[in-house]
C-alpha cells in the first residue's frame, strides 16, 4: 500500500521530465534552428570573401591597409602620450586633497581638545565644556542639537 501514495509523485516526476526534454529538443525539430545556423555561416564566409575581394580591388597593393594602421598606431601613441602627461597633474590634485583633509582633522582636532566646535547647523563657533564623546549639546546660536563625535 505504501508504493501506491508515491505513485503519483512518480507520474508526476516522467511528465515533468518529458516536458522538459521536449521543451529542449521541440524547437530545433520543429523550426530547424540548426539548418538556419549553417546557412547564416555559409552566407557570413560568402560576405567576407566579397570584402576580401573588394579589398583586394581597391587597394591592389596593400599600401590602404599599411597607412590604415600606421594612423591607428599613430592615434594610440598620442593617446599614451596624452595620459602620460594628465597622470602627474591627477597625482598632484590627489596629494593636494590627502593633504587638505589632513589639515582640517588636524584643525578638528585642536579646536575639540580647546573645546571649540562648529554647529552642523548654523555652522557657527562655540565653545563647550564637556567635550567627551557622545554628549549631547545645544547651539546657543540656532538651538540645534548635536552630539560630540
Amino acid at each position: 500500500m505504501d508504493y501506491i501514495r508515491g505513485l503519483p509523485w512518480i507520474v508526476v516526476f516522467v511528465v515533468v521530465a518529458v516536458l522538459m526534454v521536449l521543451w529542449v529538443m521541440l524547437p530545433f525539430a520543429v523550426f530547424g534552428i540548426k539548418e538556419r545556423l549553417e546557412e547564416l555561416a555559409e552566407e557570413a564566409k560568402k560576405i567576407r570573401d566579397k570584402i576580401d575581394r573588394l579589398e583586394g580591388v581597391l587597394d591592389p597593393d596593400g599600401k590602404r591597409a599599411e597607412l590604415c594602421a600606421k594612423h591607428q598606431a599613430k592615434i594610440e601613441e598620442q593617446r599614451l602620450e596624452e595620459e602620460d602627461r594628465r597622470q602627474p597633474e591627477e597625482m598632484i590634485h590627489e596629494e593636494q586633497v590627502i593633504q587638505e583633509k589632513e589639515q582640517r582633522t588636524m584643525d578638528r582636532n585642536l579646536a575639540k581638545s580647546k573645546g571649540l566646535f562648529q554647529c552642523p547647523h548654523c555652522e557657527k563657533e562655540m565653545s563647550i565644556k564637556d567635550i567627551r564623546s557622545g554628549t549631547a549639546h545645544k547651539c546657543p546660536h540656532c538651538g540645534g542639537a548635536f552630539e560630540v563625535a
